[in-house]
């Protein structure tokens, strides 16, 4: 399973000690395919991903970054 996570970067670019980011879980998908086809249509169009540990993530996309991330069961 793959929780896709949208990080708002609105927020970036202020004065120093006033920056920040806030994120919200858009949802669970069985595929990461279908989590990038998620991003990729909130966003509007094609997403270039980089592979990271444990998922992948978007560039900076100016207002937003998605972060898909593979969640595993211990059951």
């Amino acid at each position: 399973m793959y929780q896709l996570i949208s990080e708002n970067l609105t927020n970036l670019g202020g004065p120093m000690g006033t920056e920040y980011t806030t994120y919200s879980n858009e949802g669970h998908f069985r595929k990461a395919s279908n989590a990038r086809a998620k991003a990729e249509k909130e966003y509007g169009r094609p997403i270039e991903w980089k592979a990271v540990k444990n998922g992948w993530r978007s560039p900076d996309l100016g207002h937003v970054m998605y972060h898909i991330k593979e969640v595993k069961f211990k059951d």
